[in-house]
Order: structure tokens, then sequence, then C-alpha cells
């Protein structure tokens, strides 16, 4: 098995759902459950990979998927339910900013003719 680093780097998306490997042999490798959420004000040109991330400060609070931005700032302390009364408008400053899901996982190995698919 060989350890990859994968970065989705989200725009204007909020929802990030389940995602697997699968192997053309029809195994499949389960991303659900704990990811890392790195977020940062949108620059004037938007980060498009995460080379770009290199050079601009960001914050990270830890994630879950399937889920969404706005329950894991919820569950990091950093905004009140949105559901109830006006917290939906803690979100407000939020609303320009980009962020990327990071997770590191285990693909297994492949054979020359075995191809390997990441499915969001």
């Amino acid at each position: 098995m060989n350890r990859k680093n994968v970065c989705i780097i989200l725009g204007i998306c909020f929802c990030l759902f389940t995602g697997t490997i699968a192997q053309n042999t029809g195994t499949s490798i389960s991303l659900n459950g704990p990811w890392t959420l790195h977020f940062w004000k949108q620059p004037h040109k938007a980060i498009s990979s995460p080379e770009e991330m290199a050079g601009i400060s960001y914050q990270t609070i830890p994630a879950t998927v399937p889920g969404n931005v706005e329950i894991d700032l919820q569950k990091a302390g950093l905004i009140k339910d949105p559901r109830v009364g006006s917290n939906v408008y803690d979100l407000r400053p939020y609303e320009a900013y980009q962020w990327c899901y990071q997770r590191r996982f285990s693909t297994p190995t492949l054979k020359e003719s075995e191809r390997c698919l990441l499915h969001f």
C-alpha cells in the first residue's frame, strides 16, 4: 500500500459527498470519516492547487466527510447552530472563503494492467 495525500479545494461548493477509491477489480475503500479542513479568505485570483496554498495563511479545523462546512465550523466552536434564530448570519464572514478538505490514505498496490479511480 502507498500513502497518498489528497487535497480538494472548493470555491463556492459547501458540501463534500462520500468518496471512495475503486480498483478495476471491484474493490472499494471508503474515504468517509475524519478529514482536515483548511480555509482562507479568497484572494482576487482563486487558489486552485495545493502548491498555491504554500504562500498563504489559513485556518485548520477537523472535518467529517460526508458533511459540510457549516457543520464543521459549528463543531469547531467557530459559529453557533445556523438553524437557530439569526445564527445563520454568523456565516456571512465566510461567504468569500475558499475551502480545502485534506486526508491521507493508503492506496492499494496495483498491477500494470490495473488502475485506481478516486470518486466523489
